[in-house]
C-alpha cells in the first residue's frame, strides 16, 4: 500500500513561557491536500503552524516532513503570515529571489531567473517586479509574500490568515492564487483562518482547535473543494458543513 502521508505530527504538545498550549496533536497530511484550521482567537493555531515550521521549539511528540524530523525552519516548508512581511529595500524581484537564494542556493544565475520571472507571472507581479513595497497595495504586498514563500517550491505552504487584513475584493483575487498555486505546483497547504466559508471554500478537510491546551476535536471532510465560484457562494453540503462548524465553535465558546 502506497503511503501518501507527507507531513505527520505526533502527539505534539507545547509550551510557552511555561503555559502549555497545545496537547496530544496528532494528525497525518496527505500529498496535495488542503487542510484549514479553524478556532477561538487565541486558542493556539499560529503556534502550530509556527511549530510545523520550525520556529519554535516543542515540549514532546515530534513533527516529520517525507519521514525527517522537523526541529528548525526548512526550505521544504513555506510560510506565509497575515502581515506583509516583505522587505522594505527590496524591490519585488529580489524579495522573491531571496526566498530562491535560501532554497535553492545551488542553482545557476540562469535557472534562479527563469524560476523567478515564472513566479511572477504566477503571481501577476511581472510588470510590477523593479517597483519596492512601499508603492504596492495589501493585495500585492502579500503575493509578494506567496511569490518569495513559493521560490524554493517547498513540499508544503503554511498560511496563517493570509487574506485576514484584505478588503474582500482583493481577498477574492487572492483565493483564485491559492487555487491557481495548489492547480500548478500540488503542495499541500495548511491553511489557519477566522473565517469558516473560506475555510470549507478552500480546502478537503476542516480541522477545528479547541481546549486548554488546545488539541484537534472535530474534524469535517469537504466533498468537491475548490470548485465552488467563491467562498460567497457554496453548495448546500458546504453550508451544511458550515453550520456545523459553528455550532461546535459556539459549544466551545460557551
Amino acid at each position: 500500500m502506497i503511503n501518501n502521508n507527507i507531513l505527520q505530527i505526533s502527539n505534539l504538545s507545547v509550551k510557552l513561557s511555561g503555559k502549555s498550549i497545545l496537547s496530544s496533536i496528532n494528525y497525518e497530511v496527505n500529498m496535495h491536500e488542503v487542510i484549514a484550521i479553524v478556532g477561538k482567537s487565541g486558542v493556539g493555531k499560529t503556534t502550530l503552524l509556527k511549530a510545523l515550521a520550525g520556529l519554535i521549539a516543542i515540549n514532546s511528540g515530534g513533527i516529520t516532513l517525507n519521514g525527517e524530523s522537523i526541529t528548525q525552519p526548512s526550505n521544504n516548508i513555506g510560510l506565509v503570515f497575515q502581515e506583509y512581511f516583505v522587505f522594505p529595500w527590496l524591490n519585488v524581484e529580489k524579495n522573491i529571489l531571496l526566498g530562491l537564494k535560501y532554497g535553492m542556493d545551488k542553482l545557476s544565475k540562469e535557472c534562479m531567473t527563469e524560476r523567478v520571472e515564472k513566479l511572477l507571472m504566477s503571481i501577476e507581479l511581472y510588470e510590477h517586479k523593479s517597483k519596492y513595497p512601499a508603492q504596492l497595495s495589501g493585495g500585492m504586498l502579500q503575493r509578494v509574500a506567496f511569490g518569495r514563500a513559493l521560490a524554493a517550491n517547498p513540499n508544503i505552504l503554511l498560511l496563517d490568515e493570509p487574506f485576514g487584513a484584505l478588503d474582500l475584493i482583493t481577498r477574492l483575487n487572492l483565493h483564485t492564487l491559492i487555487k491557481t498555486i495548489f492547480n500548478e505546483n500540488r503542495q499541500s497547504i495548511i491553511i489557519v483562518t477566522h473565517n469558516i466559508n473560506e475555510a470549507v471554500a478552500l480546502a478537503d478537510k476542516v480541522l477545528l482547535l479547541s481546549g486548554t491546551p488546545a488539541s484537534i476535536t472535530a474534524k469535517w471532510h469537504i466533498n468537491n473543494p475548490r470548485t465552488n465560484e467563491s467562498f460567497l457562494k457554496l453548495s448546500s453540503e458546504q453550508d451544511n458543513i458550515v453550520s456545523e462548524i459553528l455550532n461546535e465553535l459556539k459549544n466551545n465558546i460557551s
